[in-house]
């Protein structure tokens, strides 16, 4: 089964890219680290927060594999850079429902 690339640009007000900022991925409503894949290919996932951080132009992308997580699983996720830059988008889904523990 395939995984699933989730991929943002983060900017600040004025459309300027947030660079170097460390980017937390939470399954929904807790504060459990979600495993996530920093390439396609990886064969080992991250899941201690913060799983990773900002490309020089406000840019982050990681993969899910639904094999680690339940039908309907959503993320929450945080991107922070110290007091310049604080957000949490929460109830992010990834992997579309119908492909999770299909058969």
């Amino acid at each position: 089964m395939p995984r699933y690339k989730y991929y943002a640009v983060v900017q600040g007000l004025n459309g300027d890219a947030i660079s170097g900022a460390d980017v937390y991925v939470y399954l929904e409503g807790t504060t459990i680290g979600a495993t996530v894949y920093l390439t396609e290919d990886a064969s080992q996932g991250v899941s201690t927060p913060p799983q990773l951080r900002t490309g020089e132009d406000g840019s982050f992308q990681f993969w899910v594999d639904p094999a680690d997580f339940d039908v309907g699983q959503e993320f929450d996720i945080r991107v922070v850079k110290g007091i310049v830059f604080d957000k949490t988008w929460r109830g992010v889904q990834i992997i579309p429902w119908n492909v999770v523990n299909a058969d």
